[in-house]
């Protein structure tokens, strides 16, 4: 975006400017769709030891993260 105001004075800046644009688009997409990945492997691995701190041991797999949400907003801040 910075290479925008550059361009109305130094026009190789706009192929520049959008070429970037494109990258960083792409990039960022990229590192956001790993992010989500990484994240949900996580949960997923370390599901079953958070149920077990917060007493959930008998609860069947399918219903435990209902359960530990359900739990985590109980305990939360009161909302307004």
């Amino acid at each position: 975006m910075l290479y925008t105001p550059l361009a109305v004075w130094w026009w190789p800046a706009l192929p520049l400017g959008l070429t970037l644009a494109v990258l960083s688009r792409r990039r960022t997409r990229a590192a956001t769709d790993a992010h989500a990945r990484l994240t949900e492997a996580v949960c997923r691995l370390h599901l079953r030891a958070l149920g077990n701190q917060l007493g959930l041991e008998n609860v069947p797999e399918r219903e435990l993260g209902t359960e530990i949400t359900a739990r985590l907003e109980a305990s939360g801040p009161p909302r307004p």
